[in-house]
C-alpha cells in the first residue's frame, strides 16, 4: 500500500516537487479602466489597420478595372470575323461573344449558329424601322386652308363641316362677288 501511494504521488507529481499553493492574487479595480482602455486602444489600432489594407486593396482593384468595352476581350482574329459577317453594332457584338462564351464555341462557330443569325437578323431590323420611323418632333402645324381652296372645294360639292370653315366660306364668295363688279 505504501508502494502505491508513493506511485499515486510520483504520477501527481512526477519530478518529486513539493507543491507550494501560492494565494491568487485578486486585480486591483484601480487596474481594470487601465485594462479596459488598453484594450480599446488595440481594437483600435486593428481596426485602423484593417481598414487600411482594404483601402489598398481597392486601390488595387479598381487601377487594374477592365473596360466594359465588348471589343476590349476580343482578339484581332476575332473582330476580322465579326466584319466579315457585318457585326458591328455593340449589341450584337456582346450578343455573339456571350454566346460564344455560353456555348464554349468559338466566335466563328457561333456566327455560323442559325439560332444567332436569326436573332441578329431580328435585331436589324428593328433598328432599321426604328430608324426609318420618325420617334421626335413636335406636334405638326394644322394647315388653314385657303378661301380659294374653300371655294373650289364648295364648287366641287364638299361642304365644309366645321362651323368656322362655313363662315369663311361664306366670306370668301362674298369677296369674290365684289371683285367681279
Amino acid at each position: 500500500m505504501e508502494q502505491e501511494k508513493e506511485e499515486l504521488q510520483d504520477s501527481v507529481n512526477p519530478e518529486g516537487e513539493e507543491e507550494t499553493l501560492e494565494p491568487q492574487k485578486e486585480e486591483d479595480p484601480k487596474d481594470q479602466p487601465k485594462k479596459e482602455e488598453k484594450n480599446y486602444e488595440e481594437l483600435y489600432n486593428n481596426q485602423r489597420i484593417r481598414a487600411a489594407k482594404a483601402e489598398q486593396e481597392l486601390k488595387k482593384f479598381k487601377d487594374t478595372k477592365v473596360e466594359s468595352d465588348p471589343n476590349s476581350n476580343l482578339s484581332q482574329k476575332d473582330l476580322i470575323t465579326l466584319i466579315k459577317a457585318d457585326i458591328t453594332e455593340d449589341e450584337d457584338i456582346e450578343m455573339v461573344s456571350d454566346y460564344a462564351k455560353m456555348k464554349n464555341i468559338s466566335l466563328q462557330e457561333a456566327i455560323k449558329r442559325d439560332a444567332l443569325r436569326s436573332i441578329l437578323a431580328e435585331q436589324r431590323e428593328e433598328r432599321a424601322t426604328a430608324n426609318a420611323t420618325s420617334t421626335g418632333g413636335g406636334k405638326k402645324g394644322s394647315s388653314q386652308t385657303t378661301d380659294s381652296e374653300l371655294l373650289r372645294r364648295a364648287k366641287s360639292g364638299k361642304v365644309p363641316e366645321s362651323d368656322e370653315e362655313i363662315r369663311r366660306l361664306a366670306e370668301a364668295r362674298f369677296k369674290s362677288k365684289i371683285r367681279k363688279k
